[in-house]
């Protein structure tokens, strides 16, 4: 045999050896794997039964952490039960909340909604999840402000009766409206839900969130799209006149100072409170019905018959002082009820944080939209004597609507919850909010 044959059988013999090592390798191990399982395979077994079981419980657990929710529609508006389904749909994809059935909520909200008119308030839906084995309420109700339709949602919380969300916006013409609830609800949520549908038509919001897991408010101060001479691009709002500035803010499609005018006329009525130039410096000047409105001052008195719409006053050019409706609108969208909000508003949510009496019996504001209204006082005017009283408790604001029995002011006190509504001489000495045209 020759060298060559010789060490390629050696190759072969070792490359058999070392595959016969190989396999029985492989085959001991095998017996080995199957007698530690035959021992200790119960033991296996039961921890793998106890894992699948602490994953299924943890998880269910979970589920059951999240609070409970419901979803109800006011109105009845087009495909109702389709629009609750993918509202409900919606919330639990958020992952935040587990939805309940609530049929029975809305008979008793629809019954409630018809003895009053169709408005149900934040307690009485707070009411009606607890009744319902709910913490939270989602309600969406289509609204008509100031001529527009708007959407309204909000999630209440049946523990604190308030809405921990709220937005509202203008509804588009057309267009898919279940898809565009769907995209409210999640932005009013802080969810990324993209562009709204149908993007080009006008929106304005204001959004309030009291969790940190939401959103910062929304157009809590924001300038408006045609915005007359005077704003810079900050929201910024100077006086051409004087030249003093105003913070401005968009609530529900309608663009107010943020703070009380403080210009002074060449003529009429006007004070600053305690005749103190630093009262008006905070707290604007105050002023009689006739002055605000531009108009002589035996209409203090007498009925004037003048339109009370886009009426400019003493407000700065492309702005009007505010009607009784526009004071109204602003009180329904806080929660009020009536055709001017004349009930249930929450005066809070449109105070200042700071600047009211400190005392334990204040309601103090939380200032949900950037409204910042403060308690200016009044100026009275007596037959033999003035006096200026309720600085720092109350705040009254002069509307540009009057009628036989006086002129229609709004007022918000330290200790009630409503903005009030009252008819008052034009005497008096109010405070002024300009509205945008």
């Amino acid at each position: 045999m020759s060298a060559a044959k010789r060490h390629t059988s050696f190759i072969y013999m070792v490359a058999g050896v070392g595959s016969y090592c190989y396999y029985l390798t492989l085959i001991k191990g095998v017996f080995m794997f199957m007698k530690f399982f035959i021992q200790h395979g119960r033991a296996l077994l039961l921890a793998a039964v106890a894992v699948v079981t602490a994953v299924i419980f943890c998880g269910t657990a979970f589920a059951q952490n999240k609070p409970k929710a419901a979803v109800y529609i006011m109105g009845n508006p087009e495909g109702r039960d389709a629009l609750r389904m993918a509202v409900n749909t919606f919330l639990v994809k958020s992952g935040r909340y587990q939805m309940i059935a609530v049929d029975a909520i809305d008979l008793v909200a629809q019954e409630q909604q018809r003895q009053m008119s169709g408005s149900v308030s934040d307690d009485q839906i707070a009411k009606l999840g607890q009744d319902a084995g709910a913490q939270y309420v989602c309600v969406v109700e289509r609204t008509e402000l100031g001529g527009y339709s708007y959407v309204a949602t909000r999630m209440v919380s049946v523990q604190s009766k308030v809405a921990e969300f709220a937005d509202m916006v203008k509804l588009p013409q057309g267009g898919d409206i279940i898809e565009f609830i769907k995209w409210q609800v999640g932005s009013m949520l802080g969810l990324a839900v993209g562009a709204q549908p149908n993007s080009a038509a006008q929106t304005s919001s204001a959004s309030v969130s009291n969790t940190s897991s939401a959103k910062q408010p929304v157009n809590q101060v924001t300038a408006p799209t045609n915005k007359p001479s005077g704003i810079d691009g900050s929201g910024i709002l100077t006086d051409s006149r004087d030249g003093k500035k105003y913070k401005i803010v968009t609530i529900s499609g309608i663009t107010w100072m943020a703070q009380n005018l403080n210009y002074q006329p060449p003529t009429g009525g006007s004070w600053c409170y305690d005749n103190a130039i630093s009262n008006c410096d905070k707290y604007g000047r105050l002023y009689d019905w006739a002055t605000v409105m531009g108009i002589d001052d035996s209409y203090n008195k007498k009925m004037w018959e003048g339109s009370d719409i886009y009426h400019q006053g003493i407000c700065p050019s492309g702005w009007h002082v505010p009607s009784r409706k526009e004071w109204g609108d602003l009180a329904k969208f806080t929660g009020g009820i009536g055709t001017y909000g004349e009930t249930n508003s929450r005066s809070a949510k449109l105070k200042a944080t700071i600047g009211w009496d400190t005392s334990p019996y204040t309601i103090k504001g939380t200032d949900d939209y950037g409204f910042s209204a403060l308690p200016g006082g009044d100026r009275s005017s007596g037959t033999y004597s003035t006096s200026f009283s309720g600085v720092n408790f109350n705040g009254y604001w002069w509307t540009s609507t009057a009628t036989n029995g006086g002129r229609y002011v709004r007022s918000m006190n330290f200790q009630t919850t409503n903005v009030i509504e009252h008819e008052y001489s034009g005497k008096g000495g109010y405070s002024l909010r300009c509205v945008m045209d």
